[in-house]
């Protein structure tokens, strides 16, 4: 044995050792040759773990700027031999490769970054991961989720019928609910000002009642996208009522009542510096209004220049209820009611008897004034007085009902003439005697 060892082993062994290295390297470079080693590409699915624990704790995550997590994915390098690797290029990555990211982690030093984790899945494979060129980490953002309640508005589109309208800031106008709950991470709800609903009226000619999509808009109106994934909303969808109303436009009427004081006169100057208004309210009681009559004036008080100034809607509200019957926007809100009660003057005209008109004397009788001048006193206006003439004065002394037999008697006479004067009553005393041919004819038949 130990001869053979010596002639087969030992004898010239360092020939059989180079021989050995030269066989390997031989054995290295054909295995090379036929089937190399090379660096492989898979594009695989980042796994999450712990996402639903994660969110349980109020917590919103987003991963490389996705809160769609199956959407995130890596290209992972391997390394293997060509025979291997061309089996792996045939199958499913995630039968042989696990890429996954654990949420647990970001309670770690830097909760900006998750940390890549690779493994074969199977352990039969024969490659190794090419960590060099492989991803190390993900970027992640991290939101508390909250809760906040923001109020519907309405926009208000188009236009009524003819002769219809609606109000915009109505009281009446009823949005349900008025309110939505809205939760989702607090960097994107912290835009939401309110939820926003479009509604039309084009055309109306009843009251409006619809339901709409809600839309959430920031505080200058803008729409705010999210995903519902994101942002949940307690309703997607909301309801107006809007009334619609009939207007009409009415004269505005002032009332005067009763008669100036005495001593005074009305002078019919009555000005308003409104003379109509636009209204609105429920048709049936739109369609019987024909005017809007204002509150009573006593003409009995007003002794002067006269400005008494109405509040409209209150004047609506006295006639029709409170806020039944309302103004139009734009209308004016109030009524100036201006007129002048003038205080009489009077004058005495003084005139001849003679100057009378007598009318219905007895042929058989004369007629003879008492006196030969009586005064008549005139009143009314100043400026009515002012432009009285005399000489257009007429009086007249009417016998035609009463008793017409001899003896003296008290009568009254008519003034005229006087254009917007009045005159006080005035009486006279006549004697009335028969007249002489009525004399002679009764001597004649005595």
């Amino acid at each position: 044995m130990k001869k053979f060892v010596q002639k087969w082993i030992l004898h010239n062994l360092h020939y059989k050792i180079i021989a050995l290295v030269i066989a390997i390297f031989v054995w290295i470079l054909f295995t090379n040759s036929n089937d190399p080693i090379t660096t492989y590409s898979f594009d695989t699915q980042v796994n999450v773990l712990h996402q639903e624990e994660y969110e349980e704790q109020g917590r919103y995550v987003e991963i490389e700027g996705t809160d769609d997590f199956s959407t995130l994915s890596v290209e992972v390098y391997v390394r293997a031999r060509r025979s291997v690797g061309e089996t792996l290029r045939n199958r499913a990555v995630s039968s042989f490769l696990n890429v996954y990211v654990d949420l647990f982690e970001l309670e770690s030093s830097d909760s900006n970054r998750l940390i890549l984790h690779y493994e074969f899945s199977d352990s039969s494979v024969n490659a190794e991961l090419y960590s060099i060129r492989n991803r190390s980490y993900l970027t992640v953002d991290v939101e508390e989720n909250i809760t906040i309640e923001v109020p519907v508005e309405y926009t208000i589109t188009g236009t009524p019928a003819n002769g219809y309208m609606y109000v915009m800031d109505d009281p009446n106008i009823v949005v349900t609910p008025s309110t939505i709950s809205l939760t989702g991470p607090a960097n994107q709800l912290e835009a939401v000002d309110h939820a926003q609903i479009t509604v039309s009226v084009s055309e109306a000619s009843a009251n409006v009642n619809k339901t709409g999509r809600l839309v959430l808009q920031d505080e200058n109106g803008a729409s705010v996208t999210y995903s519902r994934d994101v942002i949940w909303s307690s309703v997607s969808e909301a309801s107006v009522f809007i009334p619609i109303y009939t207007y009409k436009t009415v004269m505005i009427q002032p009332y005067l009542v009763g008669s100036a004081p005495s001593g005074y006169e009305y002078l019919k100057d009555i000005k308003l510096d409104v003379d109509q208004v636009s209204i609105y309210g429920p048709e049936s009681v739109l369609n019987k209004i024909y005017n809007v009559s204002l509150p009573a004036i006593q003409l009995s008080e007003v002794t002067g220049a006269y400005e008494e100034v109405f509040t409209l809607q209150n004047v609506l509200n006295d006639l029709y209820g409170d806020d039944v019957v309302k103004l139009v926007e734009g209308q004016p809100q109030t009524v100036t009611v201006n007129f002048t009660v003038e205080q009489q003057v009077e004058r005495v005209v003084t005139i001849a008897t003679s100057s009378i008109n007598v009318n219905g004397l007895p042929e058989n009788l004369k007629l003879t004034f008492s006196s030969e001048y009586i005064d008549i006193t005139l009143y009314g206006l100043q400026a009515e007085m002012d432009a009285f003439d005399e000489s257009a004065l007429t009086v007249t002394l009417r016998l035609t009902n009463m008793n017409k037999t001899a003896g003296t008697h008290t009568v009254a006479l008519e003034v005229g003439g006087l254009g917007d004067l009045q005159y006080k009553a005035v009486t006279t005393q006549i004697v009335l005697t028969a007249s002489e041919e009525s004399s002679q004819t009764e001597e004649e038949e005595n």
